[in-house]
């Protein structure tokens, strides 16, 4: 009797596709608590520029709360966006060097939050072809884990996306202020020329009713006169 045993390939696979169910319940179970340890407070910030500043801009509005019971070590950098998440109208930032986040590190007390600063400069020799953009990055905060020899670290990380709208270039302006400036010179024309044909009717009507009050006294006393 021939016994037929399990070819090598086929306990391979199987013992290969345990092995990745057994990795992927593993790494499911270690991430969900470190998802809750941190959290972000905006997840997004907008800067609509009016003029390019002379100073660097500054917004102290990211908040990084701890939730876990021990001080965590928090770390900052700036990325690009997913090409596949990037906001419709919007592109990538030119140079990821316009924004820095400081402090680069901070460590949080337990059950407490901390502030990241965001500071946008654009250098003044790239203002001139930065007319009319929409820019798009993100800040990106991490908590540090202290592992023990040996074992796998696994690192959640929250992003703020980071949405800029350049000036509008200034030819559009120039072009826009003479026509402002017409309206604005028709409008005090046609107020003019209503007040003038205003003044002009209550003129008349004024002589008008001092005519009639000397004709209506003429009259009256035309009348005395006969009765006597």
């Amino acid at each position: 009797m021939r016994v037929k045993l399990i070819g090598d390939g086929t306990l391979k696979h199987t013992i290969g596709a345990l092995i990745i169910v057994l990795m992927t319940l593993c790494v499911v179970c270690i991430q969900q608590p470190a998802q809750g340890r941190i959290t972000l407070w905006p997840a997004k910030l907008e800067i609509i520029m009016e003029s390019f500043p002379n100073k660097p801009i500054v917004f102290k509005q990211v908040q990084i709360t701890n939730l876990d019971k021990e001080e965590a070590l928090v770390r900052s950098e700036v990325d690009y966006t997913a090409e596949d998440l990037i906001k419709e109208g919007y592109t990538f930032l030119p140079n990821l060097s316009w924004i820095s986040i400081t402090p680069k590190e901070m460590v949080i007390p337990a059950k407490s939050y901390g502030f990241f600063n965001i500071t946008i400069t654009i250098p003044e020799i790239n203002q001139s072809q930065s007319y009319n953009q929409k820019w798009e990055a993100m800040a990106v905060f991490y908590q540090v884990k202290k592992s023990n020899p040996g074992s796998v670290n696994f690192l959640v990380k929250l992003g703020s996306r980071i949405f800029i709208d350049t000036p509008i270039n200034d030819e559009n302006k120039q072009q826009t202020t003479p026509n402002l400036f017409v309206i604005i010179w028709f409008g005090g024309m046609i107020g003019l020329a209503i007040a003038t044909i205003v003044f002009y009717l209550r003129g008349r009507y004024s002589k008008y009713k001092q005519k009639a009050a000397v004709y209506y006294i003429k009259d009256k006393d035309f009348k005395h006169l006969n009765k006597k």
